[in-house]
């Protein structure tokens, strides 16, 4: 029996505590302890002079009723000046260290964050809304600062203050008083844990709905001119207004909880106050009481529930943050698809190295592969072009290239190494990659290009524009190469997007060229300036080409045919024509689509 109970008593503390006080907070973020201490070592020194005040001016009162003199009194008056002017230090050093412990947090959460997706790559990322993982980085760990910065140093304070009145109180006053007083104290944190309890269900999710919320308003500003494209705006803002109205609902509910725990937080710890004053009273006039007795009791008796009461308004304004902790955590807790090898070898200065796939076979989902034991080999220095319709792998080659993604099946070497043998660093260092859909920042041009040599000069900058056939447009803008681009290049063609990524190639230098699609949706003036510059661009590299437009797959020395996860055909365009395969059939396809469209007269987009 006396072990049951010991256990109910055991589990209920644990659960006290683990609903106040979360310790994945402490694994997340790092560096924080010492001005944590720091806080709490404040808040501390700032109780202490608090009670040291406010027994002198109970001893000022007493002193005063009794018919003390003033020269009696002027040394208690000395004192209580004193300790006001430290509590105000202490409390400005307390606030201080709250907002830097808070600051610690969100930097050290968001950095480990940021190094952690980047960890995880692509195999993650392509599977996650962007506004969801921003909201979760941004807003989710901005709702921590509460929780970290006050909430745990408080939590501190409530049990360590309480317990240090409760000796001063026994010692100095009487025992029964100090029990009074203290046995209200836990009724408060325990009444935060219930709340807690009661508003972590699923219908009571405040953050989920707000993560929600965010996500879906940023992804619509991205997709903002589709919408106005397809006249789904109106659409839209209904939608978000649902959303909103949901959280509206959800955080409605939410505070009839809290207000309930704020009401029960502000009774309990004065009934325990109000019959702590009543027995005092009654032993004053027992006359077991001096006036100073009661004096303490009047003034330093609501000192017990100060920081428990504080301690439930932090708490309602750090529930945002222990809910972000979840999907925090959730992110951290994903394994990284791609590792590193544990015996890397070091890739020296390679030129134009060969390629190889050898029986490779992969899938993004269990069930369906995109690649069936898959065989091929780009010499070095040799341009291949690689063709097929849509959707039959071309992409993934460059993807398990990069080791975006873990191999199921058979070995990729880099000049005769398997890949999974080099550092991802070093691999990823050895390609350039000018794709279908170049992604720039909300930048400047000329950030955008030291992408592909962040420590490159301005002439060298210059130097590659002018290869890319851009740098004379960039030299007409108003503000040159510190013209911002917009989001995500907006504000230049398609055209203009692709220059600028073979300028960011050629920055780069690396040994191998990658090139998917590279002139798949520009028009014909752009694409005459794009070839002439992809000419320079291949000069002495190892160069794998995906395309469909004949005028690319026609450069290149030899072509290969995809279909169906594999390669069903390799030749020169002559050699593959005479065939009469499926080239020879995608050939003549474009050749009549050609000969049945009118030109393309279209203009080069030009900066807006």
């Amino acid at each position: 029996m006396r072990q049951s109970i010991q256990s109910d008593s055991d589990s209920l503390l644990s659960w006290l505590i683990n609903s106040l006080f979360d310790r994945r907070i402490f694994s997340l973020a790092e560096g924080m302890s010492r001005s944590m201490g720091i806080t709490t070592a404040a808040g501390l020194f700032s109780s202490a002079t608090n009670i040291g005040m406010l027994f002198l001016v109970s001893m000022l009162i007493a002193g005063v009723i009794n018919g003390q003199a003033f020269i009696a009194l002027a040394p208690v008056i000395g004192g209580m000046i004193l300790l006001f002017l430290i509590r105000g230090a202490a409390d400005a050093l307390r606030d201080i260290s709250a907002q830097h412990t808070a600051d610690l947090m969100k930097y050290s959460i968001r950095s480990r964050v940021y190094e952690h997706l980047l960890r995880l790559g692509p195999a993650y990322t392509e599977h996650k809304s962007s506004g969801s993982v921003a909201a979760t980085i941004s807003d989710g760990v901005d709702s921590l600062e509460q929780y970290v910065g006050f909430f745990i140093p408080c939590l501190i304070l409530c049990f360590a203050i309480p317990a240090a009145l409760f000796v001063a109180f026994s010692a100095l006053l009487d025992v029964t008083v100090a029990i009074i007083l203290l046995v209200f104290v836990p009724l408060v944190p325990f009444s935060i844990a219930l709340s807690y309890k009661l508003s972590w269900n699923e219908k009571l999710d405040i953050w989920r709905d707000y993560h929600d919320l965010s996500s879906y308003y940023a992804e619509s500003l991205q997709g903002l001119t589709t919408l106005k494209m397809f006249n789904l705006s109106n659409y839209r803002a209904g939608q978000i207004h649902e959303k909103a109205e949901k959280l509206q609902n959800t955080y409605i509910k939410a505070l009839k909880i809290f207000f309930g725990v704020h009401y029960v937080c502000d009774v309990v710890p004065y009934l325990g106050y109000g019959l702590a004053l009543l027995y005092s009273c009654i032993q004053y006039t027992n006359g077991k009481f001096g006036i100073e007795g009661v004096m303490m009791v009047l003034l330093i008796g609501p000192i017990f529930y100060e920081h428990v009461i504080a301690l439930s308004q932090h708490f309602h304004n750090s529930l945002y943050g222990k809910r972000a902790l979840d999907t925090l955590e959730q992110i951290m807790n994903e394994e990284p698809e791609v590792t590193a090898p544990i015996t890397p070898l070091t890739l020296t200065n390679l030129e134009s190295p060969s390629l190889t796939f050898q029986d490779v076979s992969f899938s993004y989902e269990q069930g369906r592969e995109v690649l069936k034991n898959c065989s091929f080999q780009v010499q070095s220095g040799e341009t291949v072009a690689m063709v097929g319709t849509s959707g039959v792998g071309k992409s993934t080659v460059i993807d398990l290239l990069y080791r975006f993604h873990t191999l199921r099946k058979g070995t990729i070497l880099l000049d005769s190494v398997p890949i999974d043998q080099y550092p991802l660093d070093q691999l990823r260092e050895q390609f350039s990659l000018v794709s279908q859909e170049t992604y720039l920042f909300y930048d400047t041009i000329k950030n955008n290009l030291l992408i592909g040599s962040p420590d490159a000069t301005d002439e060298e900058i210059m130097a590659a524009a002018e290869a890319a056939h851009i740098h004379d447009w960039i030299s007409g803008l108003p503000e040159g190469y510190n013209t911002m681009t917009g989001e995500r290049g907006t504000r230049l063609s398609g055209g203009e997007k692709q220059r600028i990524a073979i300028a960011r190639a050629i920055l780069k230098d690396a040994p191998v060229l990658l090139l998917d699609e590279p002139t798949s949706s520009i028009d014909a003036g752009s694409e005459q300036l794009i070839q002439k510059a992809l000419d320079i661009l291949c000069r002495d590299r190892t160069v794998l080409v995906i395309a469909h437009r004949l005028s690319t797959i026609r450069r290149a020395d030899r072509i290969m045919v995809m279909e169906d996860g594999q390669i069903m055909e390799t030749g020169t365009h002559e050699e593959l024509l005479s065939a009469g395969g499926y080239y020879a059939k995608l050939v003549s396809a474009q050749m009549r689509m050609l000969s049945n469209s009118p030109a393309d007269e279209q203009p080069e987009g030009s900066y807006e």
